[in-house]
């Protein structure tokens, strides 16, 4: 080895500096491994075939570089707002009673998405599905259907960029969009490095929504939490919901049903113990129930992508949207975001 050189820190480096119980199962290092050896083990990454010793797994995982390094290479300046840099605040929802039967908050986030793909501006987009019994699975959308039938946020984690991978290599995507959580949004810009390598999946996502998360649960403490509690399976749900302190459960057929989030804490997903980003900061554009009035989402345009995206969508008529000047406000999105940051 040259003097001065340094040596590539490969997958054993990031297991021993990375402890598991850390990882956020985004998927980074699976999707960016050239000969495909990282496989997903119990919701765990594991070796399981030859390692090359590229050392893309180690320098694209998340838990490893600052929100500040990225944030620099995508807005330029910091900015010193507990959200992150943003443009404008919104406040909007979908016109379409199908998407807003189906979708959380205001359904935003399905008739953007709907809107994009029916005008061009991208060829398809990566969501989170579930099962039947609400394991979250990523997918590949290509149309309003497919939308639709993903709608609805899931609350344990998922390997969203597999889906990536996936819209690159199996759908041969050229302009995708993505969804995903702070720590997923986060992981897809490690991603989008100097390393060509690392950017065959980013260089054909055109746009990222991030979604605002104060933390997920683990999929088996859910499983728990509802067989305890109701004495009901997953398989009987038909979508869930959060609002204030209390985590909504809603039966295929039958009533409504209401947690506390303080008795889900003991089922949190250890590596949200760590995030400080409430708003998922480092997307082109963020939403969240937080801050607007019921039925409504909160729509944060942070990049030039982002405004574009949502232009489209309120042109189309598919959603519609104005400036957040309405109760709650923004206030509550910047308190939420000040107490992770502190925690």
């Amino acid at each position: 080895m040259a003097e001065g050189s340094k040596a590539k820190k490969i997958f054993g480096h990031l297991k021993s500096e990375i402890h598991m119980n850390l990882c956020a199962n985004c998927y980074a290092c699976m999707a960016v491994c050239p000969t495909g050896s990282i496989k997903l083990k119990g919701g765990r990454p594991v070796l399981k075939g030859r390692c090359s010793a590229c050392g893309l797994c180690y320098d694209q995982c998340p838990q490893l570089k600052s929100d500040g390094e990225i944030k620099r290479r995508i807005f330029g300046e910091m900015d010193p707002s507990v959200m992150g840099p943003y443009k404008k605040a919104y406040f909007g929802r979908a016109n379409s009673p199908e998407i807003m039967t189906v979708a959380q908050n205001g359904g935003i986030v399905t008739c953007l998405l709907a809107s994009l793909l029916d005008s061009g501006y991208v060829d398809g987009c990566v969501v989170m599905d579930n099962d039947s019994k609400w394991r979250p699975i990523p997918r590949v959308a290509i149309s309003k259907e497919d939308l639709i039938e993903c709608a609805g946020r899931k609350y344990t984690p998922g390997p969203i960029l597999a889906g990536a991978r996936d819209a690159r290599e199996l759908y041969y995507l050229e302009e995708m969009a993505l969804v995903g959580t702070p720590c997923q949004v986060k992981a897809l810009r490690c991603m989008a490095s100097d390393k060509i390598e690392a950017r065959k999946i980013t260089n054909y996502v055109k746009l990222i929504v991030g979604l605002f998360c104060i933390k997920l649960l683990t999929y088996e403490g859910l499983f728990e939490a509802l067989k305890d509690r109701f004495d009901i399976s997953l398989s009987n749900v038909a979508k869930f919901d959060m609002n204030g302190e209390r985590f909504i459960v809603y039966q295929k057929g039958g009533p409504k049903l209401e947690l506390a989030l303080n008795e889900l804490k003991q089922f949190s997903f250890y590596p949200c113990n760590l995030c400080k980003d409430f708003t998922a900061e480092l997307s082109d554009i963020s939403v969240g129930g937080t801050g607007s009035p019921e039925g409504y989402s909160t729509v944060l345009t942070r990049t030039k992508v982002g405004e574009q995206a949502l232009e489209i969508g309120m042109r189309s008529g598919a959603c519609e949207a104005e400036l957040l000047e309405v109760d709650p406000g923004i206030e509550p999105v910047k308190k939420i975001s000040s107490q992770k940051k502190q925690r």
